[in-house]
């Protein structure tokens, strides 16, 4: 049975809804999390950078696929478990969730189920657990997020913005 491609998108980030809202979380100019539709598939994907807790890039999850960076491989490499549409990337030897990404069925209501554990490029944690993200000590819970060009925006001053056209 074919997947129905759904007219508007619906991503599940840490408990928070965004509905047609590219870019997720944006932190100091930086998109965290961006949205986009596959051409050949018509499924959803998210992108994002995994960086160690000093900001530096280990590794990139590109159209909901894991990317190694070269200068990380064989220092504490990923374990992926679970199924096609419904995975979790956690750090061999250690069991820290990185991410679990839930795609199709295993995501209804929504399209994509993400969950992190994530550190941005200046060493900041992200944490979006199934009921809220953490960034800085700003916790979002319950909110919903559409037709924004950025749902959850952090400036350079560490300020929120919520909703960004």
């Amino acid at each position: 049975m074919p997947w129905y491609v759904e007219e508007h998108f619906r991503v599940v980030l840490g408990g928070n809804t965004f509905i047609d809202t590219p870019t997720l979380l944006e932190y100091k100019g930086e998109s965290l999390f961006t949205i986009e539709r596959q051409e050949d598939t018509g499924h959803l994907a998210i992108s994002f950078k995994i960086n160690d807790e000093h900001g530096r890039h280990r590794a990139s999850v590109v159209r909901n696929v894991l990317h190694l960076n070269e200068h990380y491989v064989g220092q504490n490499p990923f374990v992926i478990n679970g199924k096609v549409h419904d995975w979790v990337i956690e750090e061999e030897g250690t069991g820290k969730l990185v991410c679990a990404i839930r795609q199709k069925e295993a995501a209804k209501p929504a399209e994509l189920q993400v969950s992190v554990n994530l550190y941005t490029s200046d060493g900041q944690l992200v944490s979006a657990t199934p009921d809220d993200i953490n960034l800085r000590g700003i916790i979002m819970r319950r909110c919903t997020f559409e037709r924004c060009r950025a749902g959850i925006v952090i400036g350079p001053d560490g300020a929120a913005a919520l909703g960004r056209s």
